[in-house]
């Protein structure tokens, strides 16, 4: 288990996800993860925003929860 598994379970809707996720600029000062993070007060820190950036192609839809089945290995 991840130390930010439980911060998944939070309701970030896939629109906010979106909105924190449109500020991100690689190699900008004060547009990295980290300060996004700060910024919207993100609850896992820049470490769920790296997460949801990796699910993220540029559309809210990309960003909808995906329902399991069964238990994580």
């Amino acid at each position: 288990m991840h130390f930010y598994s439980f911060y998944e379970f939070l309701s970030y809707t896939s629109i906010f996800k979106h909105n924190v996720l449109e500020g991100y600029r690689s190699g900008v000062y004060g547009s990295g993860f980290k300060s996004l993070a700060k910024r919207f007060k993100i609850k896992g820190g820049h470490m769920l925003i790296k997460r949801w950036y990796r699910q993220w192609d540029g559309t809210v839809q990309s960003l909808n929860r995906k329902s399991r089945n069964g238990r994580p290995r």
